[in-house]
């Protein structure tokens, strides 16, 4: 039992540890897409400038 008990509270820990990482790194890179202007009247579901200058696809054949 002691074992279980132990071996739940050393995965609290990396949990906790691995958590506390992807909060700085969250921060991290919200601080480095600031920078970026984004067209905020955009929708979402939209197909993209890359996707509408696409060339057509084959033609099926008969």
């Amino acid at each position: 039992m002691d074992k279980v008990v132990q071996q739940n509270g050393t995965m609290v820990e990396q949990a906790t540890a691995a958590c506390h990482t992807l909060l700085d790194e969250a921060n991290e890179l919200s601080m480095m897409v600031e920078s970026f202007q984004i067209n905020r009247g955009a929708t979402r579901g939209g197909k993209s400038s890359a996707a509408r200058h696409a060339a057509p696809g084959r033609a099926k054949a008969a």
